[in-house]
This record gives C-alpha cells, sequence and structure tokens, in this order.
C-alpha cells in the first residue's frame, strides 16, 4: 500500500498533503476511494486539483486491463500437458501434469511416490524432449532404477544416452540448500545463462517434507516463515516460466495431535495445503485426486509397478 507524498504528482503540493492528512486521507488507495467531489468540501481544495491527482495515481498505480483473446492466446502459448506415461493415471489427470501447476504426490512408505517422479521423468524426457530439474532431498533418486525404466521401454542406447543429457539431480538435504537450489534456477531462468533452463519443463522436489518437517514445532520459530518462503519459489517458478512443478509428501496419523480421527492425512499442516494446486494420493496401489482446481474428485486410478515404473494394470 503506497503512502501519499510531496511531489508524487506535480499538483500533490506540501499544502494539499498537509489537508489530506488532516482528514485521515494517508495511502493511495484512500485517496482513490473517496469520492472527489465529497473530499474537495472536506478538505477546502480545488475540485480539479483533485480530479488532476486522482487521474495521475489511477494512471501510476493501476492495473493494465487485458482483453479475453489476449489471455487466451497467453494460457495456450504457456500452458502444457507432460504424460507420466500411465495411461490410466494420465487419464485422471485430465490427459497428465500440468505445466503453471504444482502437482502434490502424497502417500505413505513404499506407496510409489518415488517412482511415481522417475517414471514421470523418463516419459519427459523421452516422449516430449525436455529438461527435468531432479532435487533430491532423501537419497532416494536411483540413476541404475532410471536406466531400467528407459530400458523397458526398448529405447535406443541412443535415445536413451540423450534422455539421461536431459536431466539434472541435484542434492538438497535441507530447506536452506532446497531454497538455493529453486532460487539459482530462477536466477538462470531470468538471466538466460544457461541452455539447459530453455527446454527445462518439470521440477521434481522428493520429497518436500523431509526438509520441512525437520524445522517445524519444538525450538523451531522460523519453520513456517522457510515453508512460506519455499511454497512462493515453487509457485513462481511454474506459472512465471510455465513449468510442471512435482513434490512429494508423507502422510500422518489423523490423531496424531491426540484427536480421536483414524487415518491419515498429508503431512506439513493446513498452512502448506494451498500451496498445491492438485493433490494425489497413492494407496494400495491406487491413485486418487483428493484436491483439484481443474477436475472433480470422483474417480480413481489403479496402477502397478513393474521394471517400467508405473504402469496400468494387466
Amino acid at each position: 500500500m503506497s503512502l501519499l507524498r510531496v511531489g508524487m504528482c506535480p499538483a500533490l503540493t506540501a499544502e494539499v498533503y498537509e489537508a489530506l492528512i488532516a482528514v485521515r486521507i494517508k495511502t493511495v488507495v484512500d485517496f482513490v476511494l473517496c469520492d472527489p467531489e465529497n473530499l474537495a468540501q472536506r478538505c477546502s481544495l480545488s475540485y480539479k486539483v483533485l480530479l488532476s491527482i486522482r487521474k495521475l495515481l489511477l494512471a501510476q498505480y493501476s492495473a493494465f486491463a487485458i482483453s479475453g483473446c489476449d489471455l487466451y492466446d497467453d494460457v495456450i502459448n504457456k500452458v502444457a500437458i507432460l504424460q507420466i506415461g500411465c495411461e490410466s493415471i494420465d487419464k485422471l489427470l485430465d490427459g497428465g501434469l500440468y505445466t503453471c501447476e504444482v502437482t502434490e504426490i502424497v502417500g505413505g512408505p513404499a506407496s510409489g511416490k518415488t517412482q511415481f517422479c522417475l517414471t514421470t521423468a523418463a516419459s519427459v524426457v523421452l516422449t516430449a524432449k525436455q529438461n527435468v530439474l531432479y532435487i533430491d532431498t532423501s537419497g532416494g533418486f536411483s540413476a541404475e532404477r532410471l536406466q531400467d525404466i528407459m530400458t523397458a521401454r526398448h529405447v535406443t542406447d541412443k535415445s536413451m544416452a540423450s534422455g539421461f543429457s536431459r536431466i539434472r539431480c541435484v542434492s538438497a538435504f535441507d530447506v536452506f540448500e532446497l531454497i538455493q537450489v529453486l532460487e539459482e534456477a530462477r536466477s538462470d531462468f531470468i538471466s538466460a545463462s544457461n541452455s539447459f533452463y530453455t527446454s527445462l519443463k518439470l521440477v521434481v522436489v522428493d520429497c518436500v517434507a523431509a526438509v520441512i518437517s525437520p524445522i517445524l514445532g519444538g525450538q523451531q520459530t522460523d519453520g513456517h516463515l522457510l515453508m512460506t518462503h519455499l511454497s512462493r519459489i515453487l509457485l513462481s517458478l511454474a506459472v512465471d516460466h510455465a513449468l510442471a512443478i512435482v513434490v512429494t509428501n508423507n502422510v500422518v496419523q489423523k490423531g496424531w495431535d491426540g484427536g480421536s480421527s483414524n487415518g491419515t492425512k498429508p503431512a506439513l499442516g493446513k498452512y502448506w495445503v494451498c500451496v498445491p494446486h492438485t493433490r494425489i494420493l497413492l494407496e494400495d496401489r491406487n491413485t486418487t485426486i483428493i484436491k483439484s482446481g481443474r477436475q472433480s474428485l470422483q474417480g480413481s486410478a489403479s496402477f502397478d509397478i513393474t521394471d517400467s515404473g508405473i504402469t496400468d494394470v494387466s
């Protein structure tokens, strides 16, 4: 919220400023929301002077209107759908993973979260021919497993080598390292100094709970602040640079805090729930959408884990 100040525009002199402050008009929003004729009577100022100030402030601080056609063209140019490689899950997700969105994969131990990430990464580099930034926070990334997935898809050695060249894996074992990696990626996007990022379409963070959970609760006072900062970086990368962001998350018991509820829920609490656009639960070899802004939450898809990664149930 911008404060009014002398010299903000030619007509906003010290005398006019003091008159406005006297009637508690302190910010640009306060001034614009007031009726000029009524304000002129309250401040004993010229109506024409107030109109000129209002016109300049609106020109300087108002958002520019955009037509529906321009907005549609912008969406078409930015949004892409990246297939996971499992037909039933792609169909459940209305085609696959969408760029400009953060998708969260939620599940317990051995539910298939890392397999989901590796399968998606293999599909993006082999089928879409786009680059992948894979951020490993728990030591779960396996180049050998990724090679097995590609081999099971009967790709040539040349295609496999090209696929591996499109994947960059970075380890980040605490939230500060993770933020640093993401900030460096954003900086490289803005400066266009690294050719890898010109074809980057997928960023994987496996797993976000591994670096955030240790800083929440107890004697930690900056945990939620760091989590908020991390979420803003992820959303900025997704929206500003048209990326599909995939993060994995653990589950916790609903009654861990003394409640009587049974079952599980995604970790990281209510402050994280607004971050992902889409939330997918992996449980008992079944995929369920538990949050989405684009489609209904009805329906599920079964999957299997084979040499080819996440696949349809045969």
